[in-house]
Protein backbone atom coordinates (compact mmCIF):
# COMPACT_ATOMS: atom_id res chain seq x y z
CA UNK A 1 0.00 0.00 0.00
CA UNK A 2 0.90 3.68 -0.98
CA UNK A 3 2.84 5.62 2.17
CA UNK A 4 -0.51 8.16 1.67
CA UNK A 5 -3.04 5.52 1.79
CA UNK A 6 -1.46 3.62 4.94
CA UNK A 7 -1.64 6.79 6.68
CA UNK A 8 -5.24 6.96 5.29
CA UNK A 9 -5.95 4.03 6.85
CA UNK A 10 -4.34 4.21 10.24
CA UNK A 11 -5.83 7.53 10.51
CA UNK A 12 -9.51 6.29 9.70
CA UNK A 13 -9.71 3.05 10.89
CA UNK A 14 -6.78 2.71 13.98
CA UNK A 15 -8.04 -0.61 15.16
CA UNK A 16 -8.15 -2.59 11.71
CA UNK A 17 -5.01 -5.28 10.87
CA UNK A 18 -3.25 -4.57 7.62
CA UNK A 19 -2.69 -7.48 5.95
CA UNK A 20 -2.19 -8.82 2.01
CA UNK A 21 -2.83 -11.75 0.19
CA UNK A 22 -1.41 -13.93 -2.08
CA UNK A 23 -2.80 -12.43 -5.90
CA UNK A 24 -1.76 -9.06 -5.27
CA UNK A 25 2.03 -10.14 -4.18
CA UNK A 26 2.04 -12.72 -6.47
CA UNK A 27 1.03 -9.11 -8.76
CA UNK A 28 3.10 -7.45 -7.22
CA UNK A 29 6.35 -9.78 -7.78
CA UNK A 30 5.24 -10.19 -11.18
CA UNK A 31 5.54 -6.67 -12.31
CA UNK A 32 8.64 -6.20 -10.98
CA UNK A 33 10.26 -9.28 -12.19
CA UNK A 34 9.13 -7.99 -16.18
CA UNK A 35 10.40 -4.79 -14.74
CA UNK A 36 13.86 -6.17 -14.25
CA UNK A 37 14.06 -8.11 -17.52
CA UNK A 38 12.80 -5.08 -19.50
CA UNK A 39 15.69 -3.23 -18.31
CA UNK A 40 18.26 -6.10 -18.88
CA UNK A 41 17.33 -6.20 -22.69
Amino acid sequence: MAGSMNKIAKYNFPHATLGTDSFHVQILATEADQEKRTKQR
